[in-house]
């Protein structure tokens, strides 16, 4: 009696958590109409890179046409950026603080988009006796940067194409 409960209970509750629309963190979904969207950009950029990892995953095409038709991401900069957060008493560097902006575009077949920009910010602890970890280990960051701000721009061209 209690497995035919259990069981019940668990089938009520995938029902009800997929009938609300709930999609696991990070899940991208676009409509299926959406099968082709142009990633602008003028040269090479980890981001762009990103991105069409991201749509490619996902089973959109990519392309870098500036066609009218169809959905358009423009890459317009990308700028890594670091900074001292504090110093030890010899005065060498403890702490940097890496700064990631872009700067895109998100165009509809309908309406050009107005320039947006996401800026993200990490820290890290600086160690003279392991500098080629702390190399490493800064690189690793501005690749989970990018990943993320290209993240959030897919999920910004999903909010867009929802609300069209």
């Amino acid at each position: 009696m209690k497995i035919i409960i259990k069981n019940s209970l668990l089938i009520i509750l995938s029902t009800a958590l997929i009938a609300c629309g709930y999609t696991l963190r990070g899940n991208l979904n676009l409509p299926d109409d959406v099968k082709n969207i142009a990633l602008i950009t003028d040269s090479y950029s980890p981001i762009s890179s990103e991105i069409n990892l991201l749509l490619t995953n996902i089973g959109v095409e990519t392309s870098d046409s500036k066609t009218t038709d169809s959905y358009q991401i423009e890459i317009i900069s990308e700028i890594h950026n670091k900074r001292q957060l504090s110093i030890n008493q010899a005065g060498r560097v403890n702490e940097y603080e890496l700064i990631f902006t872009t700067t895109f575009k998100i165009n509809s077949p309908l309406e050009n988009g107005k320039d947006e920009s996401i800026t993200l910010y990490r820290d890290y602890l600086f160690d003279e006796s392991r500098i080629l970890g702390t190399t490493d280990r800064e690189e690793e960051i501005k690749k989970e940067m990018t990943s993320t701000a290209a993240s959030i721009i897919i999920n910004k061209l999903k909010a867009k194409i929802g609300s069209m």
